[in-house]
């Protein structure tokens, strides 16, 4: 797990300051900060509030932002693609998305 989704985790149901997150990973206040603000630009942190000079930050919780599947699917397909090319076996695609999704897939088979 990345240093970002360890923030973005603990955020997740809770409140909390800079300082706060700092306390509960070990980064310093200043690694939190950047890893804020890479989370804001991405639409997963906001600031809910201000306490005196302390802005409270929260998870803004979206389903699969870090979810692994789709790369262990694609993994998985790598593997099977050359054994459906080996027996012949054609895969009926229903849109040029994922036709071309298929052919990228394919070149990277060989």
């Amino acid at each position: 797990m990345s240093n970002k989704e360890k923030i973005y985790d603990i955020l997740k149901g809770n409140r909390l300051t800079i300082k706060d997150i700092a306390e509960r990973t070990k980064f310093n206040e200043n690694e939190v900060r950047v890893y804020i603000h890479r989370l804001k630009e991405k639409s997963l942190v906001k600031e809910v509030s201000k306490e005196g000079r302390w802005v409270i930050y929260s998870a803004i919780e979206q389903e699969k932002e870090f979810d692994n599947s789709k790369i262990i699917d694609t993994n998985i397909l790598l593997k099977m693609i050359p054994k459906f090319i080996e027996y012949g076996i054609k895969l009926d695609t229903t849109t040029e998305k994922e036709d071309k999704r298929l052919m990228e897939l394919i070149n990277q088979c060989q």
